[in-house]
């Protein structure tokens, strides 16, 4: 759950299979992951017959604020153990290639040239921002000073 670093979407797992190849995708339902937890995912998929894998995330934001200090969230297996990972991977990859079944797919490219995203949109934004930052830590050091100032004059 949320205080492990995993959202409600949980964590779910792919195999494809062509060419009597199988590679693997795992996606959880967490905010970041720590760096080992890949290295993790590659051992367990190896060990049931995947050449290949990799692991996403959906940087949820439903697991943060749930522990005190810090970043306030668990990225996926900071909060829970490197076996209980494993045999989590291990559950999802049996479960996955117990269920192949045959499939078609297509893709197609597209090419759209002269789009702008954001455009200049983002300087002014980034601006703005900047001259906020200013003016509050003005007014921050210049808080303390006036009210010195104006208690003063009052006594």
């Amino acid at each position: 759950g949320p205080s492990d670093g995993i959202g409600a979407g949980g964590v779910s797992c792919i195999v494809f299979e062509v060419d009597g190849v199988r590679t693997s995708l795992v996606l959880a339902d967490a905010n970041n992951a720590m760096p080992w937890v890949r290295g993790v995912l590659q051992q367990v998929a190896r060990e049931n017959g995947c050449v290949d894998t990799e692991l996403c995330t959906t940087d949820t934001h439903m697991v943060n604020a749930v522990s005190l200090g810090g970043r306030g969230y668990h990225p996926l297996g900071e909060a829970i153990s490197t076996e209980r990972l494993k045999t989590l991977f291990d559950e999802l990859h049996k479960r996955a290639a117990s269920d192949l079944s045959d499939a078609e797919a297509a893709h197609k490219s597209v090419t759209i040239e002269n789009v702008k995203v954001f455009s200049d949109f983002l300087d002014v934004v980034s601006q703005a921002v900047s001259f906020g930052v200013r003016a509050y830590r003005v007014a921050a050091l210049a808080a303390p000073l006036l009210s010195i100032g104006l208690a003063t004059l009052l006594l």
